[in-house]
């Protein structure tokens, strides 16, 4: 049976959904972002960032490292 989650496509998820999934606050996700390291973090708006799902799941499960010119501010 062919892989199901490849047929779709990779979402945004907020901050905090994606703390929820890290095990960690917030707060620590955001010091994370600010140290280089985490899932990437993307720009929604002004006020908001999201993760893609399939890059928090790689960080969880402890795949590389995201390259360093990817970050949002």
């Amino acid at each position: 049976m062919p892989d199901q989650s490849s047929a779709v496509p990779d979402r945004l998820i907020t901050e905090r959904a994606t703390a929820e999934i890290l095990g960690i606050s917030p707060d620590t996700l955001r010091r994370l972002g600010h140290r280089g390291e985490g899932p990437t973090r993307r720009k929604i708006s002004p006020r908001r960032v999201g993760y893609k799902f399939s890059e928090v799941e790689a960080y969880r499960d402890g795949k590389p490292p995201r390259s360093p010119h990817c970050r949002a501010s």
